[in-house]
């Protein structure tokens, strides 16, 4: 949560920095939805946790039904204690569609920021537009990298699951 937190500090400090001064230099709403929305990774992170996380969650009812078998994860149980009784099927799956949400409102401020900020630099340095571009996709696959490495724990336990 701290990294995501500095991540969102970072990006609005790059976006509030990066705001273009003059009418001609803007970059209308539509035109810079339009960029993040086609941008992959703004989709990426969502694309890969919600699946991970999906199916840890499935797989670890299946163990759950079984009996014997506790949430290991504090977010998923009743009392909020980790190793402990898990909650309802569908408050789980309510959960990882709230988290997903919040990675994909994470994703496209850290896209839309990334992509205004590149239009005004563009504008600012026009002979260095190529290298402006690779800064915007490694500022964009960065953001993607460090949420989805939310769903790396989900993915490993969603395996282990399949193997019991």
């Amino acid at each position: 949560m701290q990294e995501k937190r500095f991540l969102v500090a970072f990006v609005l400090c790059f976006f509030c920095g990066a705001t273009p001064v003059s009418a001609q230099d803007k970059l209308s709403v539509g035109q810079l939805a339009k960029e993040v929305m086609a941008d992959p990774t703004t989709w990426a992170p969502v694309g890969l946790y919600w699946p991970a996380t999906q199916g840890d969650w499935v797989s670890s009812w299946v163990l759950f039904r079984r009996g014997g078998y506790v949430e290991g994860n504090h977010e998923f149980t009743i009392s909020g204690k980790s190793c402990d009784t898990p909650i309802n099927f569908g408050a789980g799956s309510r959960k990882i569609a709230i988290y997903s949400a919040e990675i994909l409102g994470y994703s496209i401020l850290i896209n839309a920021s990334a992509q205004a900020g590149e239009h005004f630099l563009n504008k600012r340095f026009p002979a260095h537009k190529r290298f402006l571009a690779t800064i915007g996709w490694i500022v964009r696959i960065g953001g993607g990298v460090v949420l989805a490495k939310n769903a790396l724990p989900h993915l490993a336990q969603w395996q282990k699951n399949g193997q019991l």
